[in-house]
């Protein structure tokens, strides 16, 4: 399966690319690279509104890895895609332990360089189900849960879009403030 394809390559990286105080970890997008995606873009446009976007390291939870945002200008970060939104459950697990596998190596090699985390992912996605179990009790972490829900000006039906709502996006604010 194509997640062996990236295997460890993204954690020598880290911790080079911790450069600010505050770690955002959000989920990846289908559009590559994740800072040109619709909801990476609204997600950083809130940021900017705050006076935080430079002051935040953005992070990708994806098959691939934890991907610092600047990353995402890289091959092969830039040009992969998963929509799993139709995959089995036997893949779904598969995925689930990779993420946690991935963010517990984060957890601890890199989450130390940081004051603050802030994870802000769709309720029920794999990445928070894997997020939750692997920063369980690290109190510097704030995990936003998003309840799914459509997305009236969407183009296409993400179901990660809710990340891009006015009432989750100011949640985000006043965590990230």
């Amino acid at each position: 399966m194509f997640l062996g394809m990236f295997k460890n390559d993204w954690k020598k990286y880290w911790p080079a690319d911790a450069n600010n105080d505050t770690a955002l970890l959000t989920t990846c997008s289908h559009a590559k690279p994740y800072a040109k995606s619709f909801i990476h873009q609204t997600i950083r446009k809130s940021l900017h509104e705050i006076g935080k976007l430079d002051t935040v390291d953005i992070c990708h939870i994806s098959a691939a890895g934890t991907i610092v945002s600047k990353r995402g200008f890289e091959y092969p970060y830039n040009a992969y895609d998963g929509d799993y939104s139709n995959a089995s459950n036997e893949l779904r697990a598969e995925l689930t332990a990779k993420i946690y596998y991935d963010l517990s190596w984060w957890r601890d090699n890199v989450s130390h360089l940081y004051t603050k985390i802030v994870v802000y992912l769709r309720e029920g996605s794999s990445s928070i189900k894997a997020a939750t179990a692997a920063f369980e009790g690290l109190k510097k972490v704030k995990i936003i849960p998003v309840t799914p829900e459509t997305v009236p000006f969407a183009l296409e039906n993400d179901p990660d879009d809710c990340l891009t709502l006015d009432k989750n996006l100011y949640r985000l604010q006043q965590l990230i403030k």
